[in-house]
């Protein structure tokens, strides 16, 4: 009896464990509705204002290791929730680690038919090389997005 109770104690720090693990990083659901949100408040409020919610550290549109990332058609970098020395910066040439030019993905997302886009990227939160998917959503001339980590 003590062994069965045991065990049941073990899998139950176990199951809290892995669920305290899988809350620290975002959701590919978590990343959708985030871009969604983003989508609308540009549509609401105009680029510039969404743009300084985007940038604004540690405010709603910072959630882990979720953030709004924008390029436009042309592949310069329009916002950077964690890195706002980007903006104005084009994209287009960087690679990830395998070589993959993953922007030029980003710009080829059509309106109305958002994407998934993987590539191999630093993850903020352990600092370590992990595969990375973008979820990408056209408004306008802008591609919006919100990565998760696999």
């Amino acid at each position: 009896m003590l062994r069965m109770l045991r065990a049941g104690v073990c899998a139950a720090v176990v199951m809290f464990a892995s669920a305290v693990g899988a809350s620290s990083q975002g959701t590919a659901d978590e990343a959708i509705a985030m871009v969604e949100r983003a989508v609308e408040l540009i549509q609401n409020v105009g680029f510039e204002s969404a743009r300084k919610a985007f940038e604004t550290p540690g405010g709603k549109w910072h959630d882990r290791d979720l953030y709004i990332v924008i390029i436009d058609e042309d592949g310069v970098m329009k916002s950077h929730g964690l890195k706002p020395g980007l903006v104005g910066k084009n994209m287009l040439k960087l690679r990830d680690l395998d070589g993959k030019k993953f922007n030029y993905e980003f710009v080829a997302v059509k309106a109305g038919a958002p994407d998934w886009i993987t590539y191999k990227w630093q993850n903020p939160s352990t600092k370590s090389i992990d595969q990375k998917s973008t979820y990408i959503m056209k408004e306008g001339r802008l591609l919006v997005g919100v990565g998760i980590y696999n």
